[in-house]
């Protein structure tokens, strides 16, 4: 992915973001590393929100990233 539109996705998504889910993914980053699961899980989010407005719940993204770190 180009990295002008990786940037752009992240800002979108931290803007959009609760206080809670901020910390909650940069722990996930910093202790768990970013792996492709996670980044197909961000990019499904960031899509998702820019064709509809929604996105999940914060227990919905949780239960995603739990799947991912539980493989």
């Amino acid at each position: 992915m180009e990295v002008n539109k990786l940037k752009e996705k992240l800002h979108s998504l931290i803007e959009s973001s609760s206080d809670d889910t901020l910390e909650y993914m940069y722990f996930l980053l910093e202790e768990t590393g970013y792996t492709d699961e996670f980044k197909a899980v961000l990019d499904q989010e960031y899509d998702a929100y820019h064709e509809d407005k929604t996105g999940n719940t914060r227990e919905e993204l949780d239960g995603m990233i739990n799947n991912i770190l539980n493989k």
